[in-house]
């Protein structure tokens, strides 16, 4: 086991994961607060503009993210002038192409407002939510530096006081002003604002602003516009469950489903812990020529990734109805039956930092854009067929198969592509073992069993995955590990 590598990982591993519980733990703090500021409608309002906000954001986004981490490990060689010309060449993109589609986006607010809402909200709700999402694309860049120079704690308060600070002033401007939806969007938006503007006086080193640095973009732009596609397809498909829940269900429905998005939320905070640490160590590692290493540390990350959260999917579903119980009024209270296999999804979606990592490693990232665009497509008729028979618990199905499908074919094509030794065999064994886990729980949540019974059928399944997933001899290296960890 390359221990030193693992131990790193580790280590950033804890730091990102008491950030990110900081941050999506005061989430759902908030979540009681919303849910009784707003009715389930409302709620779900928030959901469907959140979700126009989202396709606008990728639109915005046009690939760069990718592009900067990829390009940024590149450039490392060079020095880091090269990379802060990469850097603010990506940023001067943004901007320009950010007022743009702003206006753009503001012609079209009349038509979805028509279209989604019913003629309920206002241009200045459209405009707040529009600019937030652009704030906070300027404000990731920003962060995004630290992560990538392997600094977790600088990335972590910029991401918390940014979470932190957006909810003061939208829950402030909704009470204290009476500000309802508008107050809502508008605080979120002057928070993002304020979060980008101090995310990048922080990495004012990684600012060059000697000249407007186009030459960058016409290779930004190759590598990072095929991600818009699967982007927006993976937007579409993300969000096609709580479309046709409106179509075929009601804003209160989606309220309900919103809800349960948000506890099972839990499950991608703590996966994203790892994807956050992931993502720069493996992108060194693509660009690293021992290839045998790569190999090796990337089949046992899986497997180990396979393990730990398919495991905390199992906890989650066991745990759901007494936390839902807790924090959400009575009238949310059905959302705990979807929890589970929302949770699932979130973790089914970090998988794709392992299955598309031959795409990106030879910069076909149009490949995995085709992925995306066939896992949206199998969500959108499960969806279709799922929502008007099983109601909410048919789109949560259906967002989870998609999601599977889309990890499924990420891997066909990035194997193509650059092949990795992964064990295949064992991923698809975990996840068996995680539906019959989950089936099982469901089933006793329909039967009303106790805690008790619940529980045992948690144990159970946890020690299964543990025997099929941890060898004899990686459980000494395991503990040196630890030992490396705590010192």
């Amino acid at each position: 086991m390359p221990q030193q590598f693992f131990s790193k990982l580790s280590k950033d591993t804890f730091i990102y994961g008491f950030g990110n519980i900081f941050s999506k733990g005061a989430s759902l703090i908030l979540l009681p607060i919303y849910t009784r500021l707003f009715t389930p409608a409302e709620y779900g309002i928030i959901e469907m503009l959140t979700i126009v906000t989202s396709f606008l954001s990728i639109i915005l986004m046009f690939g760069m993210t990718g592009a900067q981490n990829f390009f940024f490990f590149e450039q490392k060689q060079n020095g880091k002038q090269h990379q802060a010309r990469l850097v603010t060449g990506i940023l001067q993109f943004r901007l320009i192409w950010g007022v743009l589609i702003l206006a753009i986006a503001m012609i079209f607010s009349p038509f979805l407002n028509s279209w989604l809402f019913d003629e309920e909200l206002t241009w200045v709700v459209f405009a707040a939510a529009f600019s937030g999402a652009w704030f906070y694309q300027i404000m990731s860049q920003g962060a995004d530096i630290y992560r990538l120079l392997f600094r977790p704690w600088p990335y972590l308060i910029i991401t918390t006081i940014h979470s932190l600070i957006s909810a003061a002033i939208a829950i402030g401007l909704v009470i204290w002003l009476n500000g309802g939806l508008t107050g809502y969007f508008v605080g979120l938006s002057i928070g993002a604002l304020a979060s980008s503007i101090g995310s990048w006086w922080f990495v004012r080193d990684y600012i060059n602003w000697s000249n407007l640095h186009k030459d960058w973009w016409q290779a930004l732009l190759k590598f990072g516009w095929p991600l818009i596609f699967g982007g927006l397809a993976m937007t579409i498909r993300n969000s096609s469950d709580r479309i046709f829940i409106k179509y075929f269900l009601s804003f209160n429905h989606m309220g309900i489903y919103a809800s349960s998005i948000k506890v099972a939320a839990i499950a991608s905070a703590i996966s994203g812990i790892f994807i956050l640490a992931f993502t720069p160590y493996s992108q060194e590692l693509l660009h690293n020529n021992d290839k045998a290493k790569a190999n090796k540390i990337f089949e046992l990350s899986l497997r180990y990734y396979g393990f730990i959260f398919l495991s905390l999917v199992i906890i989650i579903a066991t745990f759901a109805p007494y936390i839902v119980k807790l924090i959400l009024p009575r009238n949310y209270f059905s959302s705990h039956y979807m929890v589970g296999i929302l949770s699932l999804s979130s973790v089914f979606l970090g998988l794709t930092s392992f299955s598309s990592l031959g795409s990106w490693k030879t910069k076909k990232t149009s490949l995995y854009s085709i992925s995306v665009v066939i896992a949206t497509c199998i969500t959108i008729i499960m969806n279709y067929f799922l929502i008007p028979l099983h109601g909410l618990y048919g789109a949560a199905v259906s967002s989870a198969a998609g999601m599977l499908s889309l990890v499924f074919f990420s891997f066909y094509f990035s194997h193509i592509c650059w092949p990795i030794s992964f064990n295949y065999a064992t991923l698809v064994i975990q996840i068996f073992i995680c539906l019959l886990g989950l089936l099982s729980i469901h089933i006793s949540s329909l039967l009303e069993e106790g805690f008790q019974g619940r529980f045992l059928i948690m144990a159970g399944f946890l020690v299964i995955l543990m025997g099929i997933s941890v060898r004899k001899s990686e459980i000494r290296q395991l503990n040196v590990m630890w030992k490396q960890l705590k010192s």
